[in-house]
Order: structure tokens, then sequence, then C-alpha cells
């Protein structure tokens, strides 16, 4: 009897430090699209896997249970629509979504932090101004919503770059001229003018947001052009080459000062930078010719900068 008393004490102690049923942040990366394909890689000795055939715009949930993919489908010559899936990586079966309405379409699925819901590029077959095209569905209660954003009379109303601000209770989107952070019933809780950051020669549609926990620090990855004095810095200190391959950085905007800085130096071609809980750590996947050439890996660096860590390396590619 004690010792079950001194098992339940543990568990107990386990779970409240975070520990208990903790997946490693390696575990997602095991997985990457090619050729129509999401594959899951092994050991160094094995081949990749065929997991499920779809497109490449998939999301590994938080707590390794579930992945979310699209398939695409003809509707008329020249013409697909996208329905969203969801697989268990348990049993390797497909979720029921019969609730979900197809409309014209489900893009680009990010799961919550709690692997609870999602939410994705939704276009309804009703085509009205002020609506969103954001929608959200709960797997577990089998819920659907379509996110009306509510919007100034005129303004752009097409919207990308989706994605959860931690820890759950909101959601991030933007157009070509603001990113917008919205509760889940469509309110707008702050409202980014983006070219008072980013510079328009960069594709806005090419540039992953992650709005921090107390929402005042927006981070971004952004591409370096040949004529950008960032990347002329890194080649001049031979962090790069001028005829390597392209580069992007990781930037980090304060809200509150309108400040904008580059996180570090250090000759990584970073992408996909995400807020951790703790609202200090950043997550992100880098590349680095020098280190490991033949793999990604995933690093975490804090919003005052410096050296990143390398948290594991990765069979992941850029495909």
């Amino acid at each position: 009897m004690k010792n079950i008393i001194r098992l339940f004490l543990l568990l107990n102690l386990l779970s409240s430090i975070g520990l208990l049923g903790q997946i490693h942040p390696c575990e997602r990366e095991k997985y990457f699209w090619k050729k129509g394909w999401i594959y899951q890689v092994g050991s160094a000795s094995e081949k990749p896997i065929k997991v499920v055939a779809g497109e490449a715009d998939y999301d590994i949930s938080p707590d390794f249970r579930f992945l979310a993919y699209t398939v695409g489908y003809p509707v008329g010559p020249g013409d697909t629509r996208y329905r969203l899936k969801v697989l268990s990586l348990e049993n390797k079966k497909n979720l029921s979504l019969d609730f979900v309405p197809i409309g014209n379409g489900h893009v680009t699925p990010r799961w919550s932090p709690d692997s609870r819901r999602l939410c994705f590029h939704y276009s309804s077959e009703i085509s009205n101004k002020e609506r969103g095209d954001i929608a959200i569905v709960d797997i577990y209660s089998s819920t659907f919503c379509n996110v009306t954003i509510k919007l100034p009379i005129g303004s752009e109303a097409s919207f990308s770059g989706h994605s959860w601000v931690q820890p759950g209770d909101s959601i991030i989107c933007h157009n070509y001229n603001f990113l917008y952070h919205l509760d889940l019933k469509g309110n707008i809780l702050q409202q980014i003018r983006l070219e008072a950051f980013l510079k328009f020669d960069h594709p806005i549609n090419q540039v992953k947001f992650s709005l921090s926990p107390d929402n005042r620090y927006l981070i971004f990855d952004r591409y370096l052009l040949d004529s950008d004095p960032i990347y002329q810095k890194l080649c001049l200190i031979k962090l790069v080459q001028h005829d390597g391959p392209g580069h992007s950085a990781i930037f980090c905007y304060d809200i509150q000062k309108q400040d904008l800085k580059l996180l570090f130096i250090e000759g990584i071609d970073a992408h996909e930078p995400e807020w951790e809980l703790d609202g200090k750590t950043i997550k992100f996947i880098g590349k680095d010719e020098r280190k490991s050439p033949e793999a990604s890996i995933v690093y975490t660096v804090t919003k005052e900068g410096g050296k990143p860590e390398i948290i594991c390396l990765t069979k992941r590619m850029y495909e």
C-alpha cells in the first residue's frame, strides 16, 4: 500500500512540473513531405516510411498523437478542392470529420497548444466580404466554427499565415497590410501594420509569424536578399557564402517600443520560429552547412538573442 501511495505522489509530482507525457521536441521533426507523400524517418540505418498521401501543409499535434493534413480532389478541369484529414499516429486511421463543411476547401491546418483544436484556411460557398476565411474545429467535441473576423468596411478580407498564440485562447493571421491578433470569436485584440517593420520586397506569404504569450513580442523569419545589409555582413564575416544557398534569419519586433532586432548572427539558415509557453524561449528549425549539411537542426534561443542552443539533429529536409 505504501508503494502505491509513493507511486501516486511521484506521478503527481512529474505531472505538476511538466515531465509526465512530455514529448521531445525532435519527435515532431521526424516527419517530412516529398512528392505527394508524408514520410516518417527512423534511425540512421532505416529508410523513410510512407505514412500517408497528402499535401505539404501538414502539422503534427503537440502531444504527438495526430497528424493533420489535406488531400486534393479534382472537381473540374484545372480545379482542385482540398479536404482536411486527421490521422491517428497510434492506429494509423483517419478520424471522422463529417461534421466539417467542405465549402471551397481547407488549407494549412495548425494545431492548438492543447492538441484539441485545429485552425485552418477555410473558404465557404457563400462569398461575403465581412466574413473571415479561418475556421476552427475541435476533434474531441466534433464542433466547427467559422471565425467571423470583424474588420472595418472596405478592409481586405483575405487572410493567411494563421497560427495559435500560447496558451491557445487566441490566434493571429494577416493580409498584405496588417497582422491581426484575434480572439476565437473574431474580435480584434491587436492590429499591427506590417510596413512598420517588414519590407514589402519580401513575399509576405513566405513569412512565419509567432506572437509571444504576453502579446508584446512578434517573432518572424525573413528571407535575406543579396542587397540586404544583414546578408552582406554575414558574407563579410564568412558565416555564409555569396554563391551559397538562400539565407533566412529570425527577427523580434517589440510591439510596445516599435523596435526591431535581429536575434542572432550565427550563419544559420533559420525558419519557422515558435514561442514556447514560458514566453522567454523561441524554438526554430535551422540549417548550418558548416556543422550538418545533410540535416536540419532544432534550436532554441531567448528573445534577448545570443547564441542559439542545439536541441537535436533531424533528418527533416526542406522539400
